[in-house]
């Protein structure tokens, strides 16, 4: 995916109060998903998969300053995440030809090491929750879902004897989803 617009610094190497054009490249890793859905009774459906993403392959990702601004200056963001899994689990219940409810859980495996963490994405071990409940009519149908995620503080030691530095993760998401069936 390449990446570009425009971009203020207030500090760094393109300069203080530095504006200007800047493209990145980033290629996206391979991704491996294997599910089973098993429906024991016409009202219920539970579901797992397991989701690899190959985020081995992902070394380094530069910055680039477009050449007629900022100098034609690049930086080096290094990635050198390691590959991880998911885990997802979800289970429907059918109340009837027009109602359901839905629940899941997703341990996300943390993919950055210690040796390459940046505060900019705090990758940790996450737990998800979900909550839904939808509705179907003739063409009509509707979704909403309330997610909670959550990731254990993670205590990360800075290079140089910086000493070290704690993160935890928690976000709240709600979605709303509406189809149209031909």
């Amino acid at each position: 995916m390449n990446f570009n617009g425009d971009s203020s610094f207030s500090a760094g190497p393109f300069g203080s109060g530095t504006t200007g054009g800047v493209d990145a490249n980033f290629a996206f890793p391979q991704n491996v998903v294997a599910g089973i859905s098993f429906r024991p009774t016409p009202k219920w459906n539970f579901e797992f998969d397991a989701d690899w993403t190959d985020w081995h392959a992902v070394k380094t990702v530069t910055i680039s300053a477009t050449p007629a601004a900022l100098g034609g200056a690049a930086v080096p963001l290094p990635f050198n995440w390691e590959s991880s899994f998911f885990y997802e689990f979800g289970a429907t219940y059918y109340i009837n030809d027009v109602w359901h409810v839905s629940g899941g859980y997703i341990y996300s495996e943390n993919s950055v090491p210690d040796s390459s963490f940046n505060p900019v994405v705090p990758d940790s071990d996450r737990h998800i929750w979900s909550l839904g409940v939808g509705s179907k009519y003739k063409k009509l149908s509707w979704d909403a879902t309330y997610q909670l995620s959550w990731g254990p503080t993670r205590t990360v030691t800075l290079p140089g004897g910086l000493g070290s530095s704690s993160f935890e993760f928690l976000s709240h998401a709600i979605a709303i989803s509406v189809g149209y069936h031909f």
